[in-house]
C-alpha cells in the first residue's frame, strides 16, 4: 500500500511536469539586426545560434561608386609672353623708304602726286589761296599740272605741323627722330635730306638739325633735279 503512493505520487508529478512544458509559450526565435559598418565585415548572432551553440558570420559589402574629379592641369592656358618692341614714334617704323611712303596726309584726306586735285576739294574745303598752277591751305601748298582736263599734283610742301608725312615725319621733329623712321638712306642737299623711291620722294628741309619744312616731289621732277 505504501509503493501504492509512492508510484501514483511520481506518475502525478510527471504529468504536471509535462503539461507545464506544453503550456509554456514557444521561445520565438529572434535576429538581431544587423549592423552595417561601412568598408567592414560584421559578425552577427541571433537567439537560436546562441542557444544551439553554433556562429555564422555575415559579411556586409556595400559598394562604393566611383567618383570622376575634374582633371587639373598643372597650366590650364599657356601663359604667352608679351613681346616688347623698341621704343619708337607714334605710328612709325624703323625700316626701308618705300613708295607707300610718298604720302601726305592733311585734314584727313591722304594726298600724294600724280592724282587729280578737284577730286580731293570737296573735302579739302575751299583753298585759302588759288593760282593757276598751285593752291594753298594754309601752311599746305599744292602744285599742279593741267593734263587730259585735270589737275594732277606735281609737289606738296607743309610748313606746319598741321599734315604729317606717312609714318609721322612732321615740322618741329629733330633729324635723328626723322632717320629712325625712315632710314639712312636718303641724299642731302640745300639744307635737306631726301629719300627716293618709284614715283617721287619726299623731303624734310633742315635747320639747326630740326624739320622746318617737308614735302612731296613726283618722279618726273625728282629725275630732273
Amino acid at each position: 500500500m505504501k509503493r501504492y503512493w509512492i508510484f501514483a505520487a511520481v506518475l502525478l508529478l510527471t504529468g504536471c511536469s509535462e503539461n507545464a512544458d506544453s503550456s509554456a509559450p514557444a521561445k520565438t526565435e529572434e535576429t538581431l539586426p544587423t549592423v552595417i559598418l561601412s568598408g567592414a565585415a560584421d559578425t552577427t548572432t541571433s537567439a537560436t545560434e546562441a542557444a544551439t551553440g553554433t556562429h555564422s558570420t555575415s559579411i556586409v559589402v556595400t559598394t562604393v561608386q566611383e567618383q570622376t574629379l575634374p582633371t587639373q592641369t598643372a597650366a590650364a592656358t599657356e601663359r604667352v609672353p608679351i613681346r616688347t618692341e623698341p621704343d619708337k614714334l607714334p605710328n612709325t617704323q624703323t625700316g626701308i623708304f618705300e613708295s607707300c611712303d610718298l604720302q601726305i596726309t592733311f585734314r584727313g584726306v591722304i594726298l600724294t602726286t600724280g592724282i587729280d586735285l578737284n577730286t580731293l576739294l570737296p573735302e579739302l574745303g575751299t583753298p585759302d589761296v588759288q593760282e593757276d598752277a598751285a593752291v594753298s591751305f594754309g601752311d599746305v601748298t599744292i602744285s599742279t599740272t593741267f593734263a587730259d582736263g585735270a589737275d594732277v599734283i606735281t609737289e606738296i610742301r607743309v610748313c606746319s605741323g598741321a599734315a604729317t608725312a606717312h609714318r609721322g615725319g612732321t615740322v618741329g621733329m629733330k633729324q635723328e627722330e626723322i632717320t629712325a623712321i625712315y632710314g639712312t638712306e636718303y641724299t642731302t642737299g640745300d639744307g635737306a635730306i631726301r629719300y627716293t623711291a618709284p614715283g617721287g620722294s619726299l623731303w624734310f628741309q633742315l635747320e639747326n638739325g630740326v624739320v622746318s619744312a617737308f614735302g612731296l616731289i613726283d618722279g618726273s621732277k625728282t629725275a630732273a633735279s
